[in-house]
């Protein structure tokens, strides 16, 4: 498996881990995300995957034959020594077992990399009912995520828009989730501590 930035050549894997991710937070993809509508969408091309578009990136956990399995595509703050997790999905089993087919690979080497360029804060979005397994389950198999904390958690109710969530867009995709979220800032804790 190889971590790597991704391109306009993974557009089409990309937008199939888009439908894969809204099936693995509980929702019925078929009510809310229409496969073709997702498949036309070009916001991959002109964001996450345009070189000169340097605030949002995509990194990707690629087989030796170049298949995707897993994706992270996350928008940085530097000015605000943050970044933003807008969202991550795995595919299928990598031959190795690892846990998530790589996804924890790649947020370890993405937390390492914006540390490395000034971000040691970061936001992310998870489903309320699961926050004890996420968070059991990212520090048992991501080292770089064991060096944070949660430092402000928001709830969002199913069916609603915090008023003052100010990425509510970026990290939902301006949709009403049908179950409750939380909205997490996670900070780099202080070693000398």
């Amino acid at each position: 498996m190889k971590i790597a930035k991704l391109g306009l050549e993974h557009d089409f894997a990309i937008k199939r881990m888009r439908l894969i991710a809204a099936r693995s937070v509980g929702q019925d993809v078929e009510e809310i995300v229409d496969p073709s509508r997702v498949l036309a969408d070009n916001r991959y091309e002109r964001t996450y995957l345009d070189p000169d578009n340097h605030g949002y990136h995509c990194y990707g956990a690629l087989g030796e034959d170049g298949s995707l399995y897993a994706v992270i595509a996350f928008k940085q703050e530097p000015l605000r020594g943050r970044w933003l997790l807008q969202w991550l999905c795995s595919d299928s089993l990598l031959d190795n077992g690892r846990a998530l087919n790589g996804v924890f690979d790649i947020v370890d080497h993405v937390l390492r990399l914006n540390e490395a360029e000034g971000m040691p804060s970061w936001l992310g979005c998870i489903p309320a009912k699961y926050q004890r397994v996420y968070d059991r389950l990212w520090r048992q198999h991501c080292p770089a995520y064991r060096g944070y904390r949660v430092a402000e958690c928001q709830l969002v109710p199913a069916h609603s828009v915090a008023p003052d969530s100010e990425h509510f867009g970026e990290l939902f995709g301006f949709a009403v989730q049908a179950i409750d979220m939380l909205v997490r800032t996670h900070i780099k804790i202080n070693e000398e501590n």
